[in-house]
């Protein structure tokens, strides 16, 4: 799913290593004069977080105290609140809602919701999951430090979460997203873990330096490869790991960094065949993020930003920060496609990068407005939805738009 926690304001940043076209500060307004704004809608709070979805989004008020759902042409499908609120600062007071989730269809959503003792050390939290319509399927408790917020797979049916982080034991469990039951657990693992979808039904895990895919009803063990045997000479131990996933599952990177500081990142497929290994990094690699068509990869390495072809492993170019520090990290807010690259910046706008045929940089700017981009499913074009402030709320517009190669 592609849960784009953006926020206003937002993170910090990243530049060019070469020369481009020039940067530009462009208005919306400005940049696209012909798009036809089709509908608009104001939000109830000044600051908060956008999830999106396929078909829309979902925001929560920066003070916790509501969640909204629309869809891609701005009708509002439903919303929860709660006005209980808890001053956790002199002054400073945030309500019980907390952390989001929307599967990429947009048919199913899950919120958190702090129980009884909100406000309490001890605190627990309810889990409720979700319709299109909003209506409940299933509520469940959790005691103070019994899990995180749970990511949802593709179309709702699974959810992937983490139970008794307290104890210092972070253990995979894995949801039924139609009764909210346990399906399974891997237990006594100690060492640190990632795990993520990898389509519908198996989800890739990463687990003392050997990749697994596992079937999402059962977490049976479908295939592991042990990668020490891809670490280079003089790696040393594991340091650090990231793991990516392509949308359609059919990809898998994971990138090391080891104690002796070199980096490697090895790409798989679905069956587990090893496609190709790259070690010529600089620093840790951060982030990874593959395009919707899962044919580049994008990756940010310390300073830099390298863009990759998945099919070869061969590096098309790299993006190094510079003097205006605007641009944020990849995978907090990425949208990614294999003509154009959005992401938040530093000042409460939208950077964006838009690719040739051959994926080099054609055009380099920076808009004003948050910008969340949609492209039709028969290709004919793209929505954007715009995000504003204006003064104590938040302006969203929706408007059909020329980006990237599709003009």
């Amino acid at each position: 799913m592609r849960q784009l926690g953006w926020t206003i304001p937002a993170m910090f940043c990243g530049l060019l290593l070469w020369s481009y076209p020039a940067f530009a500060q462009l208005s919306f307004k400005e940049a696209f004069e012909r798009a036809k704004t089709d509908w608009q809608v104001e939000l109830p709070h000044s600051k908060g977080y956008f999830y999106t979805c396929d078909d829309g989004f979902l925001f929560r008020t920066g003070d916790k105290t509501g969640i909204y759902r629309y869809n891609i042409e701005g009708k509002k499908l439903w919303e929860k609140t709660d006005p209980r609120r808890w001053e956790v600062s002199p002054g400073e007071f945030i309500g019980p809602l907390g952390a989001i989730g929307i599967s990429q269809d947009g048919k199913f959503s899950l919120i958190t919701r702090a129980d009884e003792d909100f406000g309490k050390p001890w605190c627990g939290r309810y889990y409720e999951y979700l319709d299109y319509k909003g209506d409940v399927i299933w509520r469940i408790h959790r005691d103070y430090g019994e899990g995180h917020t749970p990511y949802i797979s593709r179309t709702g049916r699974y959810l992937i979460n983490v139970e008794d982080p307290m104890a210092g034991r972070d253990v995979l469990t894995v949801w039924d997203g139609k009764t909210g039951e346990v399906l399974w657990r891997r237990k006594g693992e100690l060492s640190p873990w990632k795990a993520k979808f990898a389509g519908e039904d198996r989800i890739a895990y990463y687990h003392d330096v050997t990749l697994y895919l596992l079937d999402s009803a059962t977490g049976d063990v479908i295939w592991s490869r042990n990668l020490r045997s891809f670490l280079p000479e003089g790696f040393g131990g594991v340091d650090r790991r990231n793991l990516s996933v392509s949308r359609d599952g059919t990809k898998i990177a994971v990138a090391m960094y080891g104690t002796a500081r070199k980096a490697v990142l090895v790409l798989f497929d679905q069956s587990g065949n090893m496609l190709w290994t790259k070690e010529d990094f600089i620093s840790y690699p951060y982030e990874s993020a593959f395009s919707k068509s899962g044919r580049i990869l994008l990756i940010h390495e310390g300073s830099f930003w390298i863009l990759v072809d998945a099919l070869r492993g061969a590096e098309i170019w790299r993006v190094k920060e510079k003097i205006r520090h605007d641009f944020t990290l990849p995978g907090r807010g990425i949208s990614f496609e294999d003509d154009i690259i959005l992401f938040p910046s530093k000042f409460h706008g939208t950077g964006v990068l838009e690719l040739d045929k051959k994926f080099m940089i054609e055009r380099y700017y920076h808009f004003d407005q948050r910008i969340f981009v949609f492209t039709k499913k028969d290709f004919s074009g793209r929505k954007a939805i715009i995000i504003e402030r204006c003064q104590d709320r938040l302006k969203v517009s929706g408007r059909m738009v020329n980006l990237g190669r599709r003009r």
